[in-house]
């Protein structure tokens, strides 16, 4: 047939053939078929002089198979495909006799592998093609993991507008994931709770039936994802509440912070009672065939009840919302307990998350397999608590847990984004994580050599929808800013840790080895990648995109002036002297405006002076010249 080749395609397909004569075809649609020789998702592209024809296995792939053709138009249009040959006339064409194409027999009917197959509706996803010409080509294509995710972190504090939410489903669903899950603690109005989710921006009925509506049109199941037993804090803050709660008085947690509770009582038949009703009400609006349930990081309950996890768990599937409906529920504390496997229900699936490189999917998956537990792998974004990203943190988490999925037979890939600590980090800063995720949960062995200059140039191109590049490589660069100094506490970048933990000194503890030599660098480094952003031409259908990589750049190099001034005096911030600590303050000043500004753009209000609350803590802290070493935020 031809040649592989490389071109900008996302996820990269599993087999690209170019027509060794190098001519290229309209890439008008001239036939879609079902071809069931293919894997279920699976899709073949072929590019011939009368048109393309879309072949696929179900409806899943021929939206697959219009969603690649549409990247390659748009390469097109960019001028970014391989030069071909032209007709005098200044058209593109190609030799058929150098395709060993199959001939239509009729507008409805082709062969295709000694099968007769049927004809397709036009995919509603199809671009218009008029002027595009795409290299006379065979591209064959289907999932490594059947099903692939996005999580979006809507509970601690940002709620995204519908608009935002239409936007970046259509971007989801351009990079082929086909689930979507809205992390759920308090953000839906409960009826006969409203004490909880007043003033947090909180979805209702109506707005989730708007994002199901969204999330169909492009191939993605919306998936009702509620906290259960943890992380029900901004409920038990509520004195209503309090007494559901495992520790109603709280409880010391890492690094002797004292904290509110966040733990139901497993043994409180009242607890059980607000979860139950939690799920009757929401689980219904959802068409999914899917629930997930969290139970993640119960913080308060000791091991010696470790039992009462799982039995939780049975009396959750045994609901009558919930008992029709797969399962899905975090994997923590099975890692932590791997004695509850065995007693584990039917039909429940595991999610095996790890947000650092390094992180032992294999391990903890076969535990799982051995009792024939389904699984997902769900690596993040690492864009939280670093304000730029961490990359490369990013690309090879998302590796190995593709790697580990594929080993150990999972059925779905998670790529998370959470917001802990405020969810300071601008929207965009998860992309790169977006793009790798997508590439690598579809065709591992196809897209393993993506490299970081490859990374920014596909955000650049696909999801801003711009032939300049310069901001996808923008993002990428800054988020590889982390990696420029020594520490690399988990989960985190040192370059910010003291930003949300004032009382934190710098240069000791999680950041020990952190010098200003390096913390220049990284000034520099950030100084050199925005220099010349502002001057670019912002062509992207996204507006908003080149003043939150500026935000995020200003607040990075923020806090390394922080970190440089503390490290001139003994690493604490009380250490700074007082006229540059009121310095710091007016700076911080002019970001908070700016990152409050920001958020309305792409967020509904609330939750943003609960973010907001962050900063006003750590301007307190320069102009009073104290810290708390017991904050943890305006929840505590």
């Amino acid at each position: 047939m031809g040649t592989p080749v490389q071109l900008d395609l996302v996820p990269y397909p599993r087999s690209v053939e170019l027509d060794p004569s190098g001519k290229y075809v309209t890439a008008s649609i001239s036939q879609t078929v079902i071809d069931k020789s293919l894997p279920s998702q699976g899709y073949r592209i072929i590019a011939n002089l009368d048109g393309v024809v879309l072949a696929a296995a179900d409806s899943a792939g021929l939206k697959y198979a219009g969603t690649t053709l549409n990247q390659l138009i748009r390469l097109s249009r960019y001028g970014l495909l391989p030069a071909g040959s032209h007709n005098r006339n200044g058209s593109h064409s190609v030799d058929s006799a150098s395709m060993p194409i199959p001939a239509a027999t009729t507008p409805a009917v082709v062969a295709s592998n000694e099968e007769t197959v049927s004809r397709f509706d036009t995919p509603d996803t199809a671009m218009d093609p008029a002027g595009a010409y795409i290299p006379a080509c065979r591209i064959t294509d289907w999932p490594d993991f059947p099903t692939r995710s996005v999580l979006l972190d809507i509970s601690r504090t940002k709620v995204p507008s519908l608009d935002t939410l239409d936007a970046l489903i259509a971007l989801i669903g351009m990079l082929k994931y086909n689930q979507l899950h809205l992390y759920m603690e308090h953000t839906f109005a409960y009826k006969g709770h409203r004490q909880v989710w007043e003033g947090s921006g909180a979805y209702e009925q109506a707005d989730i039936d708007h994002i199901q509506a969204a999330c169909a049109k492009h191939g993605i199941d919306l998936v009702p994802h509620q906290n259960t037993l943890g992380h029900m804090e901004r409920w038990l803050i509520h004195q209503r509440y309090r007494q559901l709660a495992i520790k109603p008085d709280g409880f010391y947690w890492l690094f002797g912070i004292e904290r509110n509770p966040t733990t139901l009582d497993p043994e409180n038949p009242k607890a059980f009672s607000l979860v139950a009703g939690l799920l009757d009400q929401l689980l219904p609006l959802f068409g999914s065939s899917f629930a997930h349930v969290g139970m993640d990081e119960p913080w308060e309950l000791p091991r010696e009840r470790s039992g009462q996890w799982v039995n939780w768990l049975k009396q959750l599937k045994a609901l009558d919302s919930v008992k029709d409906r797969h399962v899905m529920v975090w994997g923590d504390y099975l890692s932590a307990n791997p004695n509850l496997i065995p007693e584990l229900p039917e039909d429940v699936i595991v999610c095996e998350w790890g947000y650092d490189a390094g992180h032992p999917f294999s391990q903890h998956l076969e535990d799982l397999a051995s009792q024939n537990i389904a699984t997902f792998v769900c690596p993040g974004t690492s864009s939280w608590l670093s304000l730029t990203g961490r990359t490369e943190n990013a690309l090879n988490n998302i590796s190995e847990a593709a790697i580990s999925g594929m080993e150990y037979g999972s059925q779905g890939f998670m790529v998370c984004d959470w917001g802990d600590m405020g969810h300071h980090q601008q929207l965009p800063i998860m992309y790169p994580a977006l793009v790798a995720g997508a590439a690598l949960s579809w065709s591992y062995d196809s897209n393993a050599s993506i490299d970081m200059p490859q990374l920014g140039r596909l955000v650049g191109l696909h999801l801003f929808d711009t032939p300049r590049p310069e901001f996808g490589i923008a993002l990428v660069a800054l988020g590889q800013a982390y990696r420029m100094v020594v520490p690399q506490p988990p989960n985190m970048s040192a370059l910010t840790l003291h930003m949300w933990l004032p009382q934190f000194p710098v240069g000791s503890g999680l950041t020990t080895g952190l010098t200003k030599e390096d913390l220049g660098r990284v000034d520099a480094l950030v100084d050199e990648t925005i220099s010349g952003l502002p001057a670019i031409q912002n062509d992207s259908p996204d507006r908003y995109i080149l003043d939150e990589i500026l935000l995020g750049a200003s607040w990075l190099k923020f806090a390394i002036e922080d970190a440089r001034l503390r490290l001139e005096g003994n690493g604490s911030l009380l250490s700074i002297p007082e006229q540059q600590r009121i310095d710091l303050a007016s700076g911080l000043a002019g970001i908070l405006a700016t990152h409050r500004k920001a958020w309305l753009h792409r967020n509904r209000i609330g939750g943003l002076d609960e973010s907001s609350a962050w900063i006003d803590h750590l301007q307190y802290c320069y102009r009073s010249g104290t810290v708390n070493p017991k904050w943890f935020g305006p929840l505590g």
